[in-house]
């Protein structure tokens, strides 16, 4: 039975649907194993509870080509070196959390033009039992954080701004991307409402790479309204949004 608070579960639900499938970065529950099949796979992860919220208790691995390792806490605000993998995972275990499980998430370069991470929230609420969206907004790391929301130092960003400042995208792609990231969304929020119709409201954290390409990095079941804080009318519409919905 699945739990829709623990990411890894509402992964494996999405990951059925043959749409979604390529948007969803490669996710497994923590081990010494599975960090060691991910390592082999991809330059750097991301770590995190399963089961947590604003970024809480993420940590990022790089992989560097002397086979050395860096591991940076959000919550410490620094980074470690590991020499060796079992090196790494004494770190590792005495960072995290204890007694959480623990999942590992393929590293996304989703980066603006000057290099930092950024991803975009798309805030859904069901009114009247249809799914609308009532918001995007873009949410841009510090120069050198590793989470973008706002308890990371992330600042948000309107979508015309990321788009044209930030990313240099031309119109065009702009509302193809838009059209991409709803269409994705609505699938996303259809399957989770399904399994769990008794949620009123999801935001998705979705990110995109130097293709183009949107990864859709978790759901979020209580999304909060303090990212559209500079965006008065959206956040005013979002307020209503939630007011009615059913």
């Amino acid at each position: 039975m699945t739990d829709i608070t623990r990411k890894l579960d509402n992964t494996f639900l999405l990951s059925h649907h043959p749409r979604l499938r390529n948007h969803l970065p490669e996710t497994t529950a923590l081990s010494i194993n599975s960090l060691r099949y991910m390592l082999q796979r991809h330059q750097y992860l991301y770590v995190k509870p399963d089961n947590s919220c604003q970024g809480k208790g993420i940590l990022r691995i790089d992989a560097h080509e002397d086979g050395r390792y860096q591991l940076t806490s959000r919550d410490h605000n620094r980074s470690y070196k590991a020499s060796s993998l079992q090196n790494l995972w004494k770190r590792i275990q005495r960072i995290k959390r204890k007694n959480r499980p623990y999942i590992i998430q393929q590293g996304i370069e989703s980066r603006t033009k000057t290099g930092r991470l950024f991803d975009i929230r798309v805030h859904l609420t069901r009114i009247h039992n249809q799914w609308e969206i009532g918001g995007f907004i873009g949410r841009v790391a510090t120069e050198k954080g590793i989470a973008t929301n706002a308890y990371s130092g992330g600042i948000p960003v309107s979508i015309p701004r990321l788009f044209h400042h930030h990313l240099n995208y031309p119109h065009w792609k702009q509302k193809q991307l838009i059209d991409q990231l709803s269409y994705l969304s609505h699938i996303a929020t259809h399957i989770i409402s399904s399994h769990y119709p008794k949620w009123n409201e999801f935001g998705l954290d979705i990110g995109i790479d130097e293709r183009g390409h949107p990864w859709i990095y978790e759901i979020n079941i209580y999304p909060g309204l303090y990212v559209f804080r500079n965006e008065k009318e959206l956040l005013h519409k979002l307020r209503y949004m939630r007011k009615i919905a059913a």
